[in-house]
């Protein structure tokens, strides 16, 4: 039995507290960050659906749709909607996370030997150099002044740019509500605020000219679609939920692309290391839904350069007892535990859980836990646990559970709250 999971068990009993809500779609992180926004703010949000009258209710509660592939949204709504948004029959999860974005990039074009194929090396019967085809790059941003994104008369070769991070203006794009968008005519005349922010080391230029660099700066080092045209997207790595801002970027470059009938490649050097990474998350299906929409659509992303963090954790589950030690997060004025469990239903169905506390220092001394129980009655509903001293006069530490089941994939979100 294979199961995905991350847990904290033990084997003892003591005296604990356990409170319910009532049934819900909000998870934790979203409870969390609801708190402190104003009730107008608008959030943007990815959801899922199980019938179609879900547009019928975010449109009653002021919200509207940005990207829809099948019944998977990307959607943005009052903040004081949301929670009445969250009762509605029609919806089956909202996906929201806090993750913040990063960059995601290893190699060079040295180690891409794409000169045979620039040049119609057999077994090639034609040169391939990205005429005709639309780059876009979700990224950093972009160095539009730099020669090697301009053809030989000095015009840009930059088709747009939808800048993320920019206030909201005339130039946002309706669609999607944020950010600032321009066209080659607006970059041509300088009229383009956008800048490849120093922060990010100029990563976004170096990734679009890896990719397209036509060499006339030097007039060498040419990228693998020296003759493409781009669309690039500056993404917002501080983003509230920056997979629904990804989401968008597609669509964007994707909308582009088929407005000028051309076959379109987006290339993404970034991502975030938060969330399931199994393809299923409602991002990740509405990106895959846009790509299939049409054909000459491709999408390339990194893999991420963090290999050797120990970011996720996974093993099967035996008929014993399995657990896992976490360390609070080290910050000493609220420190916290806070973790995902992913495991498919059929696997985990039977699997008991409990969360518990232990004293290290100066020796390892268990402190107490929570009941073992079945995620079937987490699902939905906020748990919230408390876990007392032996003698019953303070507080070891709070602990908040949720659960959720969407196709056939658990997911259970766990919070201690300040361990003592």
């Amino acid at each position: 039995m294979k199961v995905v999971i991350t847990l904290f068990l033990a084997l003892f009993s003591l005296t604990i507290t356990t409170a319910q809500e009532s049934r819900t779609l909000i998870n934790i992180q979203l409870d969390e960050f609801l708190k402190t926004q104003s009730e107008n703010s608008l959030v943007h949000l990815l959801i899922k659906a199980n019938h179609p009258e879900i547009e019928e209710d975010l449109m009653s509660l002021g919200g509207r749709v940005k990207v829809k592939s099948g019944l998977n949204y990307s959607i943005v709504i009052p903040a004081n909607e949301i929670r009445t948004f969250a009762r509605s029959e029609n919806l089956l999860q909202i996906d929201f996370s806090l993750a913040t974005g990063h960059l995601m990039s290893d190699t060079m074009l040295i180690n891409n030997n794409v000169v045979g194929i620039h040049n119609a090396s057999p077994p090639l019967s034609q040169k391939y150099d990205g005429e005709g085809v639309i780059l876009g790059i979700i990224d950093s941003g972009i160095d539009f002044n730099h020669p090697d994104f301009k053809d030989s008369l000095g015009n840009t070769r930059i088709l747009a740019i939808w800048d993320q991070n920019l206030a909201t203006n005339s130039n946002t794009p309706v669609r999607y509500g944020y950010g600032q968008a321009f066209d080659s005519a607006n970059i041509n005349s300088n009229n383009c605020p956008h800048d490849d922010p120093a922060n990010h080391f100029g990563h976004g230029s170096m990734v679009a000219g890896a990719a397209a660099s036509n060499g006339l700066a030097t007039g060498n080092y040419k990228g693998v679609a020296p003759k493409a045209n781009l669309v690039v997207v500056a993404s917002n790595f501080g983003s509230s939920n920056f997979l629904a801002s990804i989401a968008d970027a597609t669509d964007y470059i994707y909308r582009i692309a088929d407005s000028l009938g051309q076959p379109c490649v987006i290339n993404a050097s970034l991502g975030t290391y938060v969330g399931s990474h199994d393809g299923k998350d409602v991002a990740a299906q509405i990106i895959d839904g846009l790509i299939k929409a049409k054909r000459g659509q491709a999408f390339v992303a990194a893999n991420g350069n963090a290999g050797d963090q120990k970011f996720h954790l996974g093993y099967q589950v035996t008929s014993d007892t399995n657990f896992t030690w976490f360390k609070p997060a080290p910050n000493p004025f609220n420190p916290y535990v806070h973790f995902r469990i992913y495991a498919d239903s059929i696997d985990f169905v039977n699997v008991r859980y409990s969360i518990g506390a232990d004293q290290t220092v100066p020796a390892t001394k268990f402190r107490g836990r929570i009941p073992f129980r079945s995620i079937n009655g987490n699902l939905n509903t906020y748990l919230y646990d408390t876990i007392f001293s032996p003698s019953n006069n303070s507080v070891i530490t709070e602990i908040r559970t949720y659960a959720e089941k969407v196709d056939g994939v658990y997911m259970l979100e766990v919070f201690m709250n300040r361990p003592d």
